[in-house]
């Protein structure tokens, strides 16, 4: 999911800069980046939209508000990669989805009825910045986003699960 925003194929940042609420946040996460194959940090190319690595060689697209960051294996001709294959399954099927949930208070509610969320929640101080590797739809990002103080990104392989997340984030309006 992005920036409490999701992540996916380690993914964070908007289309423009006038896609964010709030410009500091976009630095601050843009700041954070850096190119999965040699770990620079990235240029964002606002007039293209896309983010490029710092010596030029890559570029990435960014699909809906979300960085895709992926960077697939270089694997010898015939060698499948089982990421590829989690990946499909996931676009397919992304969950859990928020059909039960209306809003950040129910979002709120279903998280604190659970250990792990509502201890994560007391335990990580503001101003924080988190990364939820393999957030899926976000849900846990988007709860820990909800207030003040945090830059939450998640990071999954599914573009449709963080489509999922942000869709969620932008309606709730979540930082």
């Amino acid at each position: 999911m992005q920036p409490s925003r999701s992540n996916a194929h380690a993914r964070p940042a908007a289309g423009t800069l006038e896609d964010w609420r709030e410009p500091l946040a976009f630095l601050a996460v843009l700041q954070s980046l850096r190119c999965p194959v040699d770990q620079q940090p990235l240029r964002w190319l606002a007039g293209e939209g896309v983010l490029e690595s710092s010596d030029g060689e890559r570029r990435y697209p960014v699909v809906d508000g979300i960085p895709c960051l992926f960077s697939p294996n270089r694997w010898p001709d015939g060698k499948s990669d089982v990421t590829d294959i989690v990946r499909s399954f996931y676009e397919e099927t992304p969950f859990p989805n928020y059909d039960d949930l209306d809003g950040r208070e129910s979002l709120q509610a279903k998280a604190r009825r659970g250990v792990f969320a509502r201890l994560l929640d007391e335990q990580i101080a503001r101003p924080a910045m988190v990364l939820e590797a393999g957030c899926g739809t976000g849900q846990l990002s988007n709860f820990l986003g909800i207030g003040w103080g945090r830059t939450v990104i998640g990071a999954d392989l599914c573009l449709n699960s963080l489509r999922l997340a942000k869709s969620f984030r932008d309606r709730c309006s979540i930082a």
